[in-house]
Order: C-alpha cells, then structure tokens, then sequence
C-alpha cells in the first residue's frame, strides 16, 4: 500500500514547505522549473530521483495514531516536511518526518491524518537541498555545431568555406586549427557557472565595465553575449552575465581562460619531421626521417 499514487508522468508540479524555505517546482513544456522562490531552471536529475521517490512511498507500518507523538517522528508543522503533489485536477499533501534508525526508511503521515507511517525510503536528500541547489548549473544552452562565430576583446573567430579565421585585434588572419577551434566551441556550448553568488557579493561591481566579453554568432542569426567581471574578493574567480538573464553567476579563471583566449593559441602546430620517422621513404624502401 502506497501513502499516496503518485504517477511521475502526470505530476505537474510539486511544492515543498519547510521552516526556512518553500520551493516549488512546475513542469513547463523544456522540462522542469523552479517557480516559488524564482524562475529558474531546476537541475533534471534532481528532479527525476524526487519523482522516483514519491512514487514508491509504500507503507511498512502504522506507528501510531496519537497526534502528541508527531514530535517524536518530526510529522509535526515545526520539523516535518511538507509536500504537495499535483497531478491535473488531484491534489495529494503529506508530511515526511525524520529517517528511522536503519537509513532505509522514514516517518510520515497524510496532511489530514493524524496516523503515522513508517514507509520506505529516504528522503533527506531531496527535501533538505537549498534552493540554490536545485538550480541547473548549465548557463549556455547552445549547441556547437550551431555556432558561426565568436568574438572577445582579444579576437574574431569565423566560420569560412575552407576552414574556422582567426582574426586578432592587432596582427594578420589566419587559418585556425580545427581541433582547437572545436574544443573552443564546446567549452562555449558546455558554460556552467560554479556557484549562484549572492547579490552582496558583486554590490559593488560596474557592469558597464566588464573585463572580458564574447558575442557568439549562431546559425539562426541569433547570438550570445557573455561578460566577465573581476571578484575583487577573490582573484581565482569572476563574476559573468550571460546574454541579458537578470542572474550573475561565478566561474574560476580556468573556465575563463578556455574560453578568452589569446589568438595564437588557434595556431596549427608544426609537426617535427624526426617525431615521424615513417613520413618518409628511402630510394631503396628504408624508412628514414630525413627527406630526399
């Protein structure tokens, strides 16, 4: 017996009330969202495992009916959790308390049940994650092959018909390396912020003065900006937007780094012939490194 049927294909959305915060997450047409607090993308598999969860609440035993014993179990309104599941028109709420001793399951109750459950699971995990954490770290929802163009304070990067340009700020084009320029686009494609900073942290950045900007031309006629501003506080970090969003996100200067790079580092590089003794062949069929 289940504490509620609950079917993960027609839950539409799911809130979750305890002390400190309320969340709720809403099945939008592109997957799921954080509504209550903010708007914002929730994380997939995080809200995949909650769904999993839910539908497998199977009752192992009464605990008991005595409403002074909630505290005991944290079913009660100071520590329990309360969820709230929709599913179209039928609305199920429950209260899931404490683990129990072996990890493996939990106390809970029906929101207008005074009758403690023991049920399967563990669910600590799911209903004590902050909000921020339910947020898809996942900034730049692009794909690669979608992408034409870039261009940084450094340089221009263009799609032609023989290849990926180069073009630096000062200097002459040239060719870039195809593998380079590939492992470039899919750092831009695959852009994840660290950490959602809060918003003391960047009070006292200009965002009229970024450090560092990349516009990314795509196929559609589209395009991305990014802008990257120093963390005064913090000099392995920076602060960046992404394409007009109202969040600020934080990444290390590795990610920087992959994706402000100076314009030789699209250089092809040159193979040394003595690395590849089998390029050349002598005049009696003897491989040597030298050419004749």
């Amino acid at each position: 017996i289940l504490i509620a049927e609950i079917d993960s294909a027609q839950v539409t959305e799911i809130t979750i009330e305890k002390e400190d915060q309320t969340l709720t997450l809403t099945r939008k047409d592109d997957g799921w969202y954080i509504t209550k607090p903010i708007d914002y993308m929730a994380t997939k598999s995080f809200v995949k495992t909650l769904l999993s969860k839910l539908t497998e609440m199977r009752i192992e035993s009464k605990i008991s009916d005595k409403k002074e014993r909630w505290a005991d179990f944290e079913v009660d309104d100071a520590k329990g959790k309360k969820v709230t599941v929709k599913q179209g028109d039928k609305t199920d709420t429950f209260i899931i308390g404490k683990v129990a001793s072996g990890y493996r399951q939990s106390y809970a109750r029906l929101l207008d049940s005074d009758t403690v459950y023991l049920i399967n699971g563990s669910y600590a995990s799911s209903l004590n994650r902050k909000v921020d954490n339910w947020r898809a770290k996942t900034v730049a929802n692009i794909q690669d092959t979608a992408i034409i163009g870039v261009i940084t304070d450094k340089l221009t990067l263009e799609k032609e018909d023989d290849g990926w340009r180069v073009t630096p700020k000062k200097g002459e084009s040239f060719l870039a390396d195809e593998n380079k320029v590939k492992r470039h686009l899919g750092s831009i494609s695959r852009l994840r912020t660290a950490e959602f900073p809060d918003s003391s942290d960047y009070a006292s950045i200009n965002f009229d003065k970024p450090l560092h900007f990349m516009k990314v031309q795509l196929s559609s006629g589209d395009t991305r900006e990014i802008k990257f501003y120093a963390d005064p506080s913090q000099e392995d970090r920076y602060f960046f937007t992404y394409n007009k969003k109202p969040y600020v996100f934080r990444c290390y200067v590795a990610i920087l780094r992959q994706l402000i790079r100076d314009p030789e580092e699209f250089q092809a590089e040159e193979k040394d012939a003595f690395l590849y003794p089998g390029a050349f062949q002598g005049a009696w069929g003897c491989r040597s490194p030298f050419p004749f």
